[in-house]
């Protein structure tokens, strides 16, 4: 097996645990990830490794198709997180931007006036 191909195979597999790292995947995700990167070397090695040209382009295609198959079947789920962490924040004046007024909440110790979203005027 050419060196070509572990370079662009060890490239390709971190660039995905990159990506699910950086989604913050699910523990399951990870273990998808590891057995699609443990089987597709070895069929490689064993079924395709005297292939066409073109076979092999469609082994490395339903690798990316799997691993993005992986990623969306095991997407995190959303969660809010309150902009502080009293339970019930008092909230601050309200402020006018170009966009509307915005009202925030106060930091635990009353330090900080924290604003979190994006306020969106009317067109």
């Amino acid at each position: 097996m050419h060196i070509a191909y572990w370079v662009f195979y060890g490239i390709v597999t971190l660039l995905f645990g990159a990506v699910l790292e950086l989604n913050k995947n699910t523990i399951i995700g990870w273990i998808l990830l590891v057995i699609l990167a443990v089987i597709f070397p070895v069929l490689y090695m064993t079924k395709l490794s005297n292939g066409r040209w073109f076979v092999k382009l469609i082994a490395w295609l339903a690798y990316f198709a799997l691993f993005f198959g992986i990623l969306l079947a095991t997407w995190p789920p959303v969660k809010a997180v309150p902009a502080s962490d009293d339970p019930k924040p008092e909230q601050t004046g309200t402020i006018m931007t170009e966009d509307g007024l915005v009202r925030g909440v106060y930091s635990k110790d009353h330090t900080v006036e924290i604003y979190t979203g994006i306020p969106y005027a009317k067109a």
